[in-house]
């Protein structure tokens, strides 16, 4: 499952993706950081890898329940597990 976007959208437009905006998705867990919710980042990061245009990756995270550099950190680190 994508978190807003599909598939098939994104193979429609990733010629022109220059940067990527992304935002964990959950149900269970609402506040998840990246990468640990139910996005398929796998998936989304193929389709994009495969045209190889898109340069930046920007991470969304807006909860507070801890200190933003934490969350920040937290993001990126899991980020980098998925090899980005």
């Amino acid at each position: 499952m994508y978190s807003f976007v599909s598939k098939i959208k994104i193979s429609l437009y990733v010629l022109r993706i220059a940067y990527i905006l992304l935002k964990e998705y959950s149900k269970s867990q609402p506040k998840a950081f990246m990468g640990e919710g139910e996005a398929s980042w796998k998936e989304i990061f193929e389709v994009v890898r495969k045209q190889g245009v898109t340069d930046w990756y920007i991470v969304e995270y807006e909860h507070q329940d801890q200190p933003p550099i934490q969350s920040v950190q937290q993001c990126l680190a899991n980020l980098r597990k998925m090899g980005k």
